[in-house]
């Protein structure tokens, strides 16, 4: 006996779960939504140009690159005032990486960077992630350099609740938080792992 072509439709078929248009047919015969591509989502945010001392947070010159063949994948953070939102809900990595420039004229100097976060629109902001950079320069050198990378998972939820925003604190006048519009300096990489 053989089946006529197209005979069997969706209806007849014993498969568990619901048939539509974002589910697909198991092996086990059961329907099943379709998983989100890995990294549906990064993009990369660059410091323009430099800062001086301390910003909570950081509200100038911040911008996607738009040179040396950058694409971003997914739709756009967007920024206002230093805040940081998320396009679509998901699970997310955040990575900032502060370069700072210090002017220690032969004493102990300082920058710290941190990544802040919020769930309640920027009423409460918590300190998610940080780290010092610091140096001392010889009498041979009047500045030296310190790299700060720090990396922050976050459970974005709510878009509109949940942000992200970034500090430095630097010893006034002799740190500068380092950026460039011609090349990658201090950078922020935002990257959606998954769903939430």
């Amino acid at each position: 006996l053989t089946i006529a072509n197209d005979a069997v439709d969706i209806a007849m078929l014993s498969a568990t779960g619901t048939a539509d248009a974002t589910t697909f047919l198991r092996g086990d015969n059961a329907w099943a939504a379709t998983s989100s591509p890995a990294l549906s989502h990064v993009s990369q945010w660059v410091l323009t140009a430099e800062l001086a001392g301390d910003a909570t947070p950081i509200t100038a010159n911040l911008a996607e690159p738009s040179r040396d063949g950058y694409a971003r994948i997914g739709s756009a953070m967007t920024v206002s005032s230093g805040v940081f939102t998320f396009p679509v809900t998901g699970i997310w990595r955040i990575d900032a990486q502060f370069v700072i420039q210090i002017i220690s004229n032969n004493s102990f100097r300082f920058g710290r960077g941190q990544i802040d976060i919020t769930t309640d629109t920027g009423s409460s902001w918590d300190q998610a992630a940080n780290a010092t950079g610091s140096g001392t320069d010889s009498s041979s050198f009047d500045e030296c350099a310190a790299q700060v990378s720090i990396t922050h998972i976050f459970d974005v939820t709510n878009t509109s609740t949940h942000q992200v925003r970034f500090v430095i604190n630097q010893d006034p006048d002799t740190a500068y938080l380092l950026g460039n519009a011609g090349y990658t300096h201090t950078n922020f990489i935002f990257s959606k792992l998954g769903d939430t």
